[in-house]
């Protein structure tokens, strides 16, 4: 069986690896189009973290089905196998906003499963 505990605090520490990137980078569009290094290091952790939702549960997955759990990791499918087509401002959102969200959600699954 599966750790899920373990698994949901691995994807929060990639969501907080690209906090600290943008962090470090400075949260601005423009300087992440113009920057390889902040691009590939927040994809890195995009990777990984739709490599960990490929090793959760269908159980968890089916729970909290308002986590759009196949996307996450088909876009983790289109940065490793087709990263030259990534399209820049979906990686953008995905990081600004949709990363946020994940994180949160994440503590509230450990949050529930913990009680």
């Amino acid at each position: 069986m599966k750790d899920e505990t373990f698994l949901l605090k691995k994807i929060i520490d990639y969501c907080d690896d690209i906090d600290d990137t943008i962090t470090f980078f400075g949260n601005d569009e423009e300087t992440f189009h113009s920057t390889v290094i902040f691009q590939r290091s927040c994809a890195f952790n995009l990777l990984q973290i739709g490599e960990i939702v490929k090793s959760l549960s269908p159980d968890i997955k089916k729970r909290y089905e308002n986590v759009n759990w196949r996307g996450i990791s088909g876009f983790r499918d289109i940065i490793a196998h087709n990263y030259g087509n990534v399209q820049q401002d979906a990686l953008w959102v995905t990081i600004t906003e949709k990363i946020p969200e994940l994180r949160k959600v994440c503590e509230e699954i450990i949050s529930e499963r913990s009680v």
